[in-house]
């Protein structure tokens, strides 16, 4: 089958915009809304800052550098939680703060995607491909679940990463001085986004990437190649650190006064346990915050490793049949983000807690960013290698067909005795429920068991329902009833399909007034004009 042209940026662009606004329709199709969860820091914890910093330049057009309404106050130019010289935080000024929050999330999701998109063309995907590895990242579970947690600036982070390896890919193709430069702006918006974590991973991972790129040029250009390269990212990384200097040096010194290297146990709080690497498949495993079914070890967002069934096998499909440096290399990453992200757990955490920088912070399996980043680039790389093979030799994936289709069969009847027979599988839970120690017995328990098996079981349905449609598509294609570029967009759709289920319901909306509302506490403090009051936080 013949395949059309390919379609232009412009339109890619306009797909990946309306899969973003789609997605946040109830934002968007409720103007005055404000994006809400439970769980939401944006209305605990950095709403109250936004509000100030509003109030402040509304009344006195000045920009506050300290916020007295915290214990005895913090400084909010030191703090890097509001990122008050990011770009994009100017929404807060031209909009209701509580409205901005929502808008900034659209912006930073689509833009996540774009930049995404972008890199992987520039690696050697077509554009199918890079559509694939766009909406694995967008709407993949470490993004969307900080999203849900009302987290902007770990959202931000997300979005920039891309964008600065496409920009570092560039100073290695080109002979262009613009590429350095606004690979230093981009490490810049990174850093200024907020949380100084995020960026310092993801540009440990960028300095990888750096080295590798180096490493093919002396291979194939020389030693002056390479040189280059190394001088340009130095260049670049000058100019990031000249136009963060304004939030850079206060948080600096803000950082002296609040801990300094806080010992191994801090490092390695928030690691992710080994059994939660289920929820890398079955997200819900350990149940949800939303509900308050959520039994997990830490944050649900903090460990959430999620992007799919559809990413992963396309991952390693790119290393069968795309066997290079680069896959190599990413495939290496993921692992190596991982492992560190297990922290405590394995010996890797304790290694580079040594080394400069990883020990001032904790919570290793942030590190997940990275896998779920190089996940999504093999994804994009293994359809672009698909597709090659579908057009060239498809008979040869006459034996994958297969085996695809006798695993949806089998996951198919396993998902339907778990519906079905769930009272059979419920006495074996008591059984083992009832041989454990427990406060309460199984029947006071019965309700949260239910309600989290039901959740469960949705993640399977839908891991079931993806395979099913990653097996058709290769089936169709293997048969020419369909051409590989429709067949790679199938894939995509598939991939927008099943993350689409995981991060729907928890996105949200909710009046203002609503979330605002008045209660006995509050109007009790608003009358009490006395200093000293004390509040026991724990």
């Amino acid at each position: 089958m013949a395949d059309r042209p390919e379609p232009s940026t412009r339109t890619v662009a306009a797909l990946l915009l309306a899969l973003t606004c789609v997605f946040f329709w109830k934002l968007l199709t409720h103007p005055g809304w404000m994006v809400y969860s439970p769980d939401s820091d944006a209305i605990f914890h950095y709403s109250p800052q936004e509000f100030f910093l509003a109030k402040a330049w509304r009344e006195f057009g000045e920009l506050p550098l300290w916020y007295p309404h915290i214990y005895a106050g913090t400084s909010l130019i030191g703090d890097m939680d509001t990122p008050i010289f990011y770009p994009p935080h100017l929404l807060f000024r031209a909009m209701p703060t509580e409205l901005a929050f929502g808008y900034l999330f659209v912006f930073h999701v689509f833009l996540a995607g774009l930049f995404m998109y972008a890199f992987v063309k520039e690696l050697g995907g077509d554009a199918v491909a890079g559509v694939v590895s766009a909406v694995a990242f967008m709407f993949c579970g470490p993004l969307i679940s900080h999203v849900y947690a009302g987290h902007m600036m770990h959202a931000a982070n997300f979005t920039w990463m891309p964008l600065t390896f496409l920009l570092l890919e560039l100073c290695a193709t080109r002979q262009r001085l613009v590429d350095p430069i606004l690979l230093g702006v981009a490490m810049a918006l990174q850093f200024l986004s907020g949380h100084a974590q995020f960026f310092f991973y993801s540009s440990f991972a960028l300095a990888l990437f750096c080295l590798l790129r180096m490493a093919l040029l002396y291979q194939h250009d020389g030693v002056a190649a390479s040189v280059r390269l190394a001088l340009l990212f130095v260049g670049a990384t000058v100019l990031c650190v000249l136009l963060t200097a304004v939030q850079l040096l206060p948080t600096l010194e803000y950082s002296k006064q609040l801990f300094g290297r806080s010992g191994y146990e801090f490092a390695a709080v928030y690691s992710l346990p080994f059994k939660h690497l289920i929820t890398f498949l079955v997200p819900d495993f350990f149940g949800l915050p939303s509900n308050q079914t959520y039994i997990g070890a830490g944050k649900y967002w903090e460990l959430c490793g999620y992007v799919g069934i559809v990413a992963p096998l396309l991952a390693v499909t790119a290393l069968w049949l795309r066997r290079c440096t680069l896959t190599w290399f990413f495939a290496a990453l993921a692992v190596f983000a991982v492992l560190f992200a297990l922290g405590k757990h394995t010996p890797l955490l304790r290694v580079f807690y040594h080394l400069p920088g990883f020990g001032q912070f904790r919570v290793p399996a942030r590190m997940l960013m990275v896998y779920v980043f190089a996940v999504s680039v093999l994804a994009g790389l293994g359809t672009a290698a698909l597709m090659e093979v579908l057009q060239r030799s498809p008979q040869r994936l006459k034996l994958v067909s297969k085996a695809l289709a006798v695993l949806f069969i089998v996951m198919l009847l396993g998902v339907g005795y778990a519906l079905i027979g769930k009272g059979v599988i419920f006495v074996l839970i008591e059984k083992l429920y009832n041989a454990g120690r427990h406060t309460r017995t199984f029947a006071e328990n019965l309700g949260f068991i239910s309600v989290l098996y039901d959740q469960i079981a949705r993640n399977l349905v839908v891991m079931t329902l993806a395979v099913g449609g990653v097996a058709a598509t290769i089936v169709a294609a293997q048969r020419q009833k369909v051409s590989a570029r429709i067949a790679g967009l199938m894939l995509a759709g598939v991939a927008v399909f099943e993350l689409w289920c995981f991060g729907l319901p928890k996105m949200d909306v909710k009046k203002p007034d609503e979330v605002f509302a008045s209660n006995p506490v509050i109007e009790f403090l608003a009358q009490d004009k006395s200093l000293h009051r004390v509040y026991a936080s724990c």
